[in-house]
């Protein structure tokens, strides 16, 4: 017969060789899916927070980056020793319908209401001196926005390129205003900002401006040029510069590209106009002779 002890001890064993039940595994499963599922979305939050804040840190490098370019370049602004007639420093606004993707909106400062006018596309030229390269110190820096393949189209979606001018001779080249204005100026462009909606150059005192011109021929490859042309000429020059650079992040322009089509494109950002960064800020010029 056996004991109270013996039988115990086999109902025991048996309890532990049959393991764990149906019902326990699912329960256990379930919970671990909530575990991973929680998990999962707080780790999709938290790449998305980071991806979010690398987006901006980008966006706003962008605009830091132009601001120290700008200044670097309008601080070499120089005026020839000798009176003359030559264009020193010029900005060009061009006239195109085709580029009219936001309306004025108001910006609310100390208690006055500013207005400011998205997307305009100045082009800038102005005669430089550049101390660190001997031998080819004179010649001329200009901006100008175009699209984003062609330096010499006009930005389909809204938005283009921002090109930088540089050219350099050994003597002030009084042709050099003209090389830019009127001539083909692609050997000396480069690419420097894309995505650009909005580049605008105000010189100060507008009182010293002695250039007026407006051109109305859209002919051949040489649309882009009408507009109006102010400037200053002989030895004025404008004392500083206020300067607006609106841009759009990659991800933006590229839901704009995404649309194929042109009108679509600047009716989405025309209907979103948080999606642009604005830079506003002066430059100082103290012109060389």
């Amino acid at each position: 017969m056996k004991t109270r002890l013996q039988t115990l001890s086999e109902v025991t064993n048996r309890r532990s060789g049959a393991g764990v039940t149906v019902l326990e595994l699912l329960v256990a499963v379930t919970l671990m899916s909530f575990i991973i599922i929680a998990l999962y979305q707080m780790f999709n939050r938290t790449q998305e927070q980071m991806r979010r804040a690398i987006n901006q840190v980008d966006t706003l490098e962008t605009g830091r980056a132009l601001m120290q370019i700008m200044k670097r370049d309008m601080g070499l602004l120089s005026v020839p020793e000798e009176e003359s007639t030559n264009t020193v420093f010029f900005v060009h606004t061009r006239l195109n319908h085709l580029l009219s993707v936001l309306t004025n909106y108001s910006l609310n400062v100390n208690g006055t209401t500013n207005f400011i006018q998205t997307n305009v596309f100045n082009r800038v030229f102005f005669t430089s001196f550049d101390p660190s390269f001997p031998g080819t110190n004179y010649g001329g820096i200009g901006y100008h926005v175009g699209g984003e393949d062609d330096p010499l189209a006009e930005p389909e979606n809204g938005f283009g390129t921002l090109y930088r001018y540089n050219y350099n001779d050994d003597v002030f080249n009084p042709a050099v205003a003209t090389t830019f204005l009127f001539t083909n100026f692609l050997p000396y462009a480069s690419r420097l900002a894309d995505n650009i909606v909005h580049f605008k150059v105000t010189p100060y005192p507008s009182s010293d401006i002695n250039l007026s011109v407006t051109f109305t021929s859209t002919a051949g490859n040489l649309a882009w040029r009408r507009g109006f042309l102010n400037g200053f000429t002989n030895q004025t020059a404008p004392v500083f510069a206020e300067v607006e650079i609106g841009y759009l992040d990659e991800d933006t322009a590229g839901i704009a590209r995404g649309f194929g089509s042109t009108n679509a494109a600047r009716a989405y950002l025309s209907s979103n106009p948080d999606k642009i960064n604005l830079f506003r800020f002066i430059v100082p010029i103290g012109a060389k002779r």
